[in-house]
């Protein structure tokens, strides 16, 4: 059923002649596409979910779209299903997490001391290292961030890209991160599905309602992870948020 809500989706944006694209693809053109009608498409890999990420891929390829897929660092093993995506002609790019994984290793209780001098000098660190793995395993430099939203982001009351410097982003000519307020502010509508129910969208608003409304340039977030079942992988990817919050309870954090 998921299968065929997001061939509606597709299908929906061809007959109401919507351009559909990467969020790449779209930065690239925005200029001239300021009077075009849009669908930019964008997934988050947050596990390895390798057969929900491919419920994506093979219908965009069927309708010759394409799309941006941010990886984790976890989720970067599926190489495979990396490499067919970018031979495919859609964008990879790195859904990072550095600030959280810091303040998980040194038992950061509070957003204000992960914001000191030296742990922003860290967290550039940590991400110089792993942009330049990524872009040597894939053979190409990633041209856009997205910040994950991890557990300890939500307890500690900021999101990671809060943390990406212009040092890293000059660095690595990074042209976007998805959550820049001067990128999001080129659409007219974002909509994103519901983390914790699959078969629903934010507001009950959904990408089809949209373009049948005729609203001209459209931001779409979905996650793998809830359009195709994967009871071990979730199971697994829950326990550990289950551990987590044990853990960061132990610690008192209450989050600011």
């Amino acid at each position: 059923m998921r299968h065929a809500a997001y061939r509606q989706i597709l299908n929906v944006a061809r007959r109401r002649q919507y351009q559909t694209m990467s969020l790449l693809e779209f930065y690239s053109r925005r200029a001239e596409l300021a009077r075009h009608k849009v669908l930019a498409l964008r997934h988050d890999v947050d596990t390895c979910n390798r057969n929900g990420v491919r419920l994506f891929f093979d219908l965009e390829r069927g309708f010759g779209v394409s799309a941006t897929y941010y990886f984790r660092l976890k989720t970067f093993g599926m190489a495979d299903v990396v490499t067919q995506i970018l031979e495919h002609g859609s964008e990879v790019g790195y859904h990072f997490e550095e600030p959280a994984t810091l303040a998980k290793r040194c038992r950061i209780t509070s957003a204000r001391e992960l914001a000191d001098e030296a742990n922003r000098k860290r967290i550039d660190q940590m991400m110089t290292r792993n942009i330049q793995r990524i872009n040597t395993k894939l053979g190409t430099p990633i041209r856009s961030l997205c910040s994950h939203n991890d557990f300890y982001n939500r307890r500690l009351g900021v999101e990671n890209h809060a943390f990406l410097s212009d040092r890293v982003r000059q660095r690595f000519n990074i042209l976007f991160e998805a959550y820049d307020p001067s990128f999001k502010g080129c659409f007219d509508e974002c909509l994103y599905d519901v983390t914790d129910n699959a078969w629903l969208w934010h507001g009950d608003r959904s990408p089809v309602h949209a373009m049948l409304d005729g609203v001209p340039r459209l931001y779409v977030l979905t996650h793998p992870r809830q359009w195709h079942p994967a009871p071990i992988v979730n199971t697994r990817e829950n326990l550990q948020r289950l551990f987590q919050e044990l853990y960061y309870r132990s610690l008192g954090l209450k989050g600011e």
